[in-house]
């Protein structure tokens, strides 16, 4: 049970960033990978495919918040702040 989860979970920025490169539908998009960020809250990744979507979704309020949060979560990586 634990492992279908974990396998289910992990494959929820694949499905978001198909939908990016699909060109679309970006609302999909941005619902997909909000959810792994629900599920995945300590992981900065999350927050950067999140921001992207809503980037290329012309959400640029959305997309610099989720960014800066990416950020914070990824203590110690300064290529990350750059």
């Amino acid at each position: 049970m634990i492992a279908h989860r974990y396998q289910a979970v992990s494959r929820l920025p694949a499905l978001g960033c198909r939908f990016i490169k699909k060109e679309g539908p970006y609302d999909k998009t941005v619902d997909v990978l909000a959810c792994h960020v629900r599920l995945c809250p300590s992981s900065p990744d999350s927050y950067d495919s999140l921001a992207e979507a809503c980037f290329i979704k012309g959400d640029g309020e959305n997309a610099i918040n989720f960014y800066r949060l990416a950020v914070e979560k990824n203590t110690g990586d300064t290529d990350c702040e750059k």
